[in-house]
């Protein structure tokens, strides 16, 4: 896996941030793509720590996909 490849997902990822933060529940898409790859870029670089949050990571935007789903944003 390219570090330039990378640099494409980290600015994937921060999308999902903006689009989370505007409220969209798309961004939570975002998240759910770019945490697998972290995931798999971190075991691919044996930085197991980071592997392990990344996991959390894509677990939570799972959550937050299907909540979101149910209910409206109550900000």
């Amino acid at each position: 896996m390219s570090e330039y490849l990378m640099w494409i997902v980290a600015g994937f990822s921060l999308t999902g941030t903006v689009l989370v933060t505007t409220r969209r529940r798309a961004g939570f898409l975002f998240w759910i793509g770019t945490n697998a790859a972290w995931v798999a870029y971190d075991i691919w670089k044996n930085a197991l720590p980071q592997a392990a949050l990344m996991s959390v990571y894509f677990g939570l935007a799972v959550w937050g996909w299907f909540k979101w789903k149910r209910q409206k944003y109550e900000g």
